[in-house]
């Protein structure tokens, strides 16, 4: 009889909980991470706004974030993909008090796509369009110049790197447009998309992002 209890005790324990993706403590199954892990995360104090547009970040690039971000982009890993995406989506829909018409993700060029397999971009902003309740598309823009990895280079290089770096694939329907990518460095790349749209009749263009560096 003890010996039943105590299985039957160790299967309800599993069903309520499992290891935290990030520290592999206890958790409830309604949590994406534990307590603990979720109050530690690299969160900003406050976003940055402008009278023009909003500029929205998640999280710092630090650990775990930037671990997870390495993770995603370099070993293909799923799981902390969709773990990173939900993170995004609770921390950034709550900020955003102007829905955009549709999230773009910023395009990786054919060549880095094919070895990747991904568009991590994409596959990170798609919980948050869906808590927006707006699209995600990558129909609109294309990058054509297989440009070097932007932390790759010196802040006074990015924006060179990226000049004539995009294409619009087609025109785009909406007056409200944000723009979404990983991590958020000087803005160069998004500055350039930025003037593409508004150059094709984009009134506003908003910025999201995953993270960005500690300045």
């Amino acid at each position: 009889m003890y010996s039943w209890a105590m299985t039957l005790k160790q299967q309800c324990s599993t069903l309520w909980h499992s290891p935290c993706p990030l520290c592999q403590a206890q958790r409830p199954l309604n949590q994406l991470i534990c307590s603990a892990c979720w109050a530690a995360l690299p969160t900003p104090p406050a976003f940055t706004l402008d009278p023009d547009f909003t500029v929205l970040y998640a999280f710092y690039y630090t650990a775990p974030i930037r671990e997870l971000i390495l993770k995603i982009k370099f070993a293909h890993s799923l799981a902390d993909t969709q773990l990173l995406a939900q993170l995004i989506a609770l921390r950034l829909t709550p900020q955003i008090q102007d829905k955009p018409d549709i999230i773009i993700p910023v395009p990786l060029h054919q060549q880095r796509l094919r070895k990747r397999g991904f568009n991590q971009a994409l596959e990170l902003a798609k919980p948050l369009a869906n808590a927006l309740d707006c699209p995600v598309s990558t129909a609109f823009i294309q990058r054509i110049k297989a440009t070097k990895a932007q932390s790759s280079l010196p802040a006074a290089e990015r924006m060179h790197n990226v000049q004539q770096a995009f294409a619009l694939l087609q025109p785009i329907p909406y007056r409200h447009v944000a723009l979404f990518d990983d991590v958020l460095t000087t803005g160069a790349t998004l500055g350039t998309l930025k003037q593409l749209l508004q150059t094709h009749g984009v009134e506003r263009v908003d910025f999201y992002a995953c993270a960005r560096p500690l300045l």
